[in-house]
């Protein structure tokens, strides 16, 4: 399966409570949430724009690019991600990246595989706008170990 869009728009809102805003994407204002599931598909963006609000952490994500392709992605198995664009966090400095991301699923349990990839070239980014997200994937991933 193979969706791709030209000029695409996309607002994603994460409200400050953490829960993440998907109405914009559905026709019944009636769903709040629900899980997004995508398997063994590829998407292609052209001329993308992306905002990200997330009141949570209190951060603006602007994202927008030329190419956006995920060549494959099966849920829990693999991702396989490329992208080039422009990155802003709070109306700072506009900063180019180019990345391409090729993994096992579950990350966590393959960041130590021969096949993993990771390429990403995004200068002068201040990693501190990352700190919440990554405690955050680390500590939900630390309580999905200790339940299995």
């Amino acid at each position: 399966r193979t969706l791709s869009a030209d000029n695409l728009s996309i607002v994603l809102e994460r409200d400050k409570n953490g829960q993440y805003n998907f109405s914009n994407f559905v026709l019944d204002n009636s769903v709040k949430n629900f899980d997004l599931k995508i398997s063994d598909s590829h998407l292609f963006l052209n001329n993308y724009n992306i905002l990200f609000k997330d009141d949570y952490y209190k951060n603006t994500y602007k994202i927008n690019g030329d190419y956006f392709f995920i060549n494959r992605f099966i849920q829990n198995k693999i991702l396989d991600i490329s992208a080039i664009g422009n990155l802003q966090i709070n109306n700072d400095k506009i900063i180019p990246f180019k990345f391409d991301i090729k993994t096992k699923l579950p990350f966590e349990k393959y960041i130590c595989d021969k096949d993993l990839k990771i390429e990403v070239l995004l200068p002068f980014f201040n990693l501190k706008y990352l700190d919440n997200y990554i405690k955050e994937y680390l500590d939900k991933s630390l309580i999905n170990s200790k339940k299995s």
